[in-house]
């Protein structure tokens, strides 16, 4: 079996097995796994119960708050996976 932050790396083309660590971050609806990977391996992984569906809340409170606007559930999860596309680009340190 594969872990989840294995899977994701490979599915978005990471070269997993250089000996570069690749950090990737997986935003489920309630957990959220974080894993370093190098050497084909992961290095270094740990998982929190905040996931998706808080990050959604929060963004929809931190809107309404900060800029009186009302903000309809889909429009966080869209950003959220906007902002998951990103990543760095050759061996710049830069993003996307």
């Amino acid at each position: 079996m594969v872990a989840e932050p294995m899977a994701a790396a490979i599915g978005v083309g990471l070269p997993v097995e250089t000996p570069t660590g690749n950090m990737v971050i997986d935003i489920g609806g309630g957990t959220t796994e974080i894993a370093v990977i190098a050497l084909s391996g992961i290095v270094s992984d740990t998982s929190i119960r905040t996931g998706g569906d808080e990050l959604d809340q929060a963004i929809v409170q931190f809107m309404r708050k900060n800029y009186n606007l009302l903000i309809g559930e889909p429009t966080p999860s869209r950003s959220r996976f906007r902002s998951a596309r990103r990543r760095p680009s050759g061996k710049s340190a830069r993003w996307k």
